[in-house]
């Protein structure tokens, strides 16, 4: 699709020239505001970064029409880290009302149960989304460092929090944002904090973000502040 090179955020950020969402791509806008946010996804599948690329570029919606989309960084199989386009430059399409302020990860599970034969993973069955019970497929150990490791390079470059989404009691929230509170949030999220349709990660990511460190803020805390 493009032969122009993605200058990556760190020296171990993997990128390809055939693997560039960039104009006239219509799958992406131009970014105009610093992002403030990274927000984390599954892919909802088990191929690689070039199969998930193909897999954004090539979508469709309901009626067969195209709907593409795009995403900053994939964290594969393997757990590599691959990136996708020019951060300052770029605006993805990955997670609606918080495109402009965000970066997105898409990181490589199928996410529901039953798990491929060619990948196996564990199932885990005691998290909730928004309010209910699920059962998810888990993210590799391998795969949770290389989003932790992810999360504090981009903190580190944009200033962002070192903070997932949390309850007053200090655990971590698996509800939806009002709109008040994702205009106001700063910090790491899930897919699920930002659209009640949306499960992913099922908070496996705001845990192992939290075990490394981050802390767990009520967004309504943040509501009216000055950050």
């Amino acid at each position: 699709m493009s032969t122009t090179p993605v200058r990556p955020l760190a020296p171990w950020i993997k990128t390809h020239d055939r693997l560039v969402f960039e104009r006239p791509y219509p799958g992406i806008r131009p970014r105009t505001v610093a992002p403030t946010i990274l927000a984390g996804h599954w892919t909802g599948g088990e191929g690689g970064a070039d199969r998930v690329f193909e897999a954004l570029r090539t979508r469709t919606d309901a009626d067969g029409k195209p709907s593409p989309l795009s995403v900053q960084f994939v964290i594969d199989p393997d757990a590599e880290t691959w990136q996708f386009c020019d951060l300052d430059k770029v605006v993805c399409y990955h997670a609606g009302a918080i495109n402009d302020r965000s970066l997105g990860v898409e990181i490589v599970n199928r996410g529901l149960a039953p798990a491929l034969g060619r990948r196996y993973r564990d199932t885990i069955d005691d998290l909730t989304v928004h309010g209910k019970r699920v059962k998810q497929l888990a993210y590799s150990q391998a795969q949770l460092d290389a989003w932790c490791r992810l999360s504090d390079l981009v903190c580190s470059t944009y200033g962002i929090p070192r903070q997932v989404p949390g309850k007053p009691d200090g655990s971590i929230s698996d509800a939806v944002m009002t709109r008040p509170e994702r205009a106001a949030w700063r910090g790491v999220l899930e897919h699920l904090h930002v659209a009640r349709t949306k499960t992913d990660g099922g908070t496996q990511l705001s845990r192992a973000l939290v075990s490394h460190g981050y802390a767990a803020m009520p967004p309504s805390k943040l509501v009216g502040s000055v950050r």
